[in-house]
């Protein structure tokens, strides 16, 4: 519709005064709200429906509200949709003036009367009422005849897993059995038990005692998580390298490939290159015990020490004194 055929909507549907009317309505008029509940139609019903709208047209008039210049739909979309489907282009509407909360809690009042809804259209339409216009459950329930504890079991459910409600609409579990399943705080927790329950069939007091049963397993593998102490940070293993002999961690160690040939000769050039450590290192521990010993003899000056030897040699400030 284009802005100016919104704006004549009043006047083309003579929309004088506070209502109701009845109305002949194009089809192209009627808005369908994104949120509401739509009552679930088995295919073998959905068939005749058709047939008995091809034949009769529409006996009973869908509802709409009009605010806002629009037309809303509250009741009636298999209706229209059949009436489509027909070739048929007006229907007969009752009209009303009110505002969007209206609309949401009517079409509430609307599905309870035609029968099967989808949960998951009704937990929408509640949370909705909820949020956008303050509403209390009890305040629902008031105004569409519904329970207090049905909404709210509804709203229990709301954030629950996906398929959790997808299996509620498709009537594969009861709503009791839902509204169990929900308690449990994981979502892949709650698919596991969900499967469980369909695969058996369990019963809602069945479905209560292993949801009890799981949340109680989970509380005691969160405690056991919690008291967990950390653990030690690792300690190197060290190793002995097998050339330098020096202990080295393993995370450093390094692989090397090498035929039994070359190993040989390795382990030859090892040996040998001890043997000439050894051999500088006792051959230091002599000269330092000669030293040592001709400092100390009697008339032969005062005694230095092995270390200052070593460093004044180093630096070429002094030279061994000779005996006289």
């Amino acid at each position: 519709m284009t802005g100016k055929q919104v704006q004549d909507l009043a006047a083309k549907y003579r929309l004088t005064g506070n209502g109701p009317w009845l109305r002949e309505v194009e089809i192209a008029d009627i808005v369908v709200p994104d949120i509401r509940v739509t009552s679930v139609m088995p295919d073998e019903l959905a068939e005749q429906f058709q047939g008995s709208i091809e034949a009769q047209g529409i006996v009973n008039p869908v509802k709409l509200v009009y605010t806002d210049q629009k037309l809303l739909l509250v009741d009636g979309l298999h209706r229209i949709q059949a009436a489509t489907l027909a070739k048929q282009f007006r229907v007969p509407a009752v009209i009303q003036k009110a505002d969007m909360k209206e609309v949401m809690l009517q079409n509430l009042t609307s599905g309870k009367l035609q029968g099967r809804g989808k949960a998951t259209d009704m937990i929408r339409v509640i949370q909705y009422l909820v949020k956008e216009h303050g509403l209390t459950i009890d305040e629902i329930a008031a105004r569409t005849g519904y329970k207090v504890r049905y909404l709210a079991d509804l709203l229990s459910i709301a954030n629950a897993h996906p398929d959790l409600l997808q299996a509620l609409d498709e009537e594969k579990i009861p709503l009791g059995a839902a509204i169990e399943i929900a308690r449990i705080p994981d979502h892949d927790t709650q698919l596991k038990v969900l499967w469980n329950v369909i695969m058996y069939r369990l019963p809602v007091r069945e479905v209560k005692l292993l949801v009890d049963k799981t949340i109680e397993e989970l509380e005691k593998r969160k405690q056991t998580m919690t008291q967990e102490r950390p653990k030690p940070a690792r300690e190197f293993v060290l190793l002995e390298c097998h050339l330098c002999e020096a202990q080295v961690p393993a995370k450093d160690m390094r692989t090397v490939f090498l035929c039994p040939h070359c190993m040989n000769i390795l382990w030859d050039m090892k040996i040998e290159a001890r043997k000439a450590l050894e051999a500088e290192q006792r051959s230091m521990s002599t000269s330092s015990e000669q030293l040592q010993e001709y400092s100390t003899q009697p008339g032969q000056g005062p005694a230095i020490s092995v270390d200052e030897v070593n460093v004044q040699s180093e630096s070429g400030t002094v030279e061994e004194e000779r005996p006289s």
